[in-house]
């Protein structure tokens, strides 16, 4: 099922909504995961840490996982781009904002005692910072990430020298929970499309060398756009064309799949929270697309 998100926070100084920039589309398997609220964008908590609420508001959803009979929210974060100290306030007010989310799910009359004890969340999306240990400690939670920062998750095939050194790792999950083993997987999953688009791109390239090899006189223009001296020899203007073209058209980050696996019944044992800020837990395979979607 997907859900639409019109991503509009009310200010905390004014009755009005403010658009926070962008939509959220959730999308989940009803036969893993039933909805029980929103999706919703994240309001600004009472005591943020800036002067004023992130540009972009991430959005959450509370589900059940239907085999487990437990609760999960999962919160969807497209945080401030450029990695600098806007990047990095933006995370930690949404670290506060989540924390403020999980004390106000006492308040709920959809939440059990027994919920409250297992509750989970997964915090997943473009974080914008490319060391996870710095967004963990920003999100202010006991949380582990899915990806160590090693793994690249923008398109580096169609980037600058097409190095994987110059690649990024914005895109992740964090999550934390009160259950013990857990057994959690992450990983890129299989994108053929985009392995045909870059091999492509690399016949093309050989196919233009002799071309411009053979021109007369080139314009200044023309040396620029054909000029590369990276491995795939590939020139800088193909590879900017398609760049812009699949981030258009496409994405301009990788998916990332992760499959959290509750244990059963009787392996199961719930652990002393170190804080209330974020959890996570659980069950099927979230394929996440900068935003996020349990599938």
């Amino acid at each position: 099922k997907e859900v639409e998100l019109d991503n509009k926070v009310e200010q905390s100084d004014s009755t009005q909504e403010q658009d926070m920039g962008e939509d959220h589309i959730f999308g989940w398997n009803q036969d893993k995961l039933e909805l029980l609220e929103g999706p919703y964008p994240l309001k600004q908590p009472k005591s943020p840490s800036g002067e004023s609420w992130i540009a972009r508001a991430p959005s959450w959803a509370v589900f059940r996982v239907v085999s487990w009979g437990t609760p999960l929210i999962v919160v969807s974060v497209h945080a401030k781009s450029g990695g600098n100290e806007d990047t990095t306030s933006d995370i930690k007010m949404i670290g506060e904002g989540i924390k403020e989310l999980r004390m106000n799910m006492e308040l709920k009359e959809y939440m059990t005692s027994k919920d409250l004890e297992t509750l989970s969340i997964l915090v997943v999306g473009d974080f914008n910072l490319d060391h996870p240990e710095e967004t963990k400690e920003l999100l202010q939670g006991d949380y582990k990430c899915v990806f160590n920062g090693s793994t690249k998750t923008n398109l580096w095939r169609f980037n600058g020298s097409g190095n994987e050194v110059d690649g990024h790792s914005y895109d992740n999950g964090f999550f934390w929970s009160r259950l013990q083993n857990l057994m959690i997987k992450a990983e890129l999953p299989p994108l053929k499309e985009l392995d045909m688009a870059y091999k492509d791109m690399q016949k093309i390239a050989h196919q233009l060398k002799p071309i411009t090899s053979n021109l007369s006189d080139p314009s200044e223009i023309t040396n620029q756009m054909f000029e590369t001296d990276a491995a795939d020899g590939v020139p800088i203007g193909l590879r900017k064309s398609y760049c812009h073209y699949i981030k258009f058209n496409w994405s301009d980050h990788l998916p990332i799949s992760i499959s959290i696996t509750m244990p059963t019944s009787s392996d199961a044992r719930i652990v002393e929270s170190k804080d209330l800020t974020l959890g996570q837990a659980e069950i099927l395979g979230l394929i996440l697309n900068g935003s996020l979607g349990p599938v």
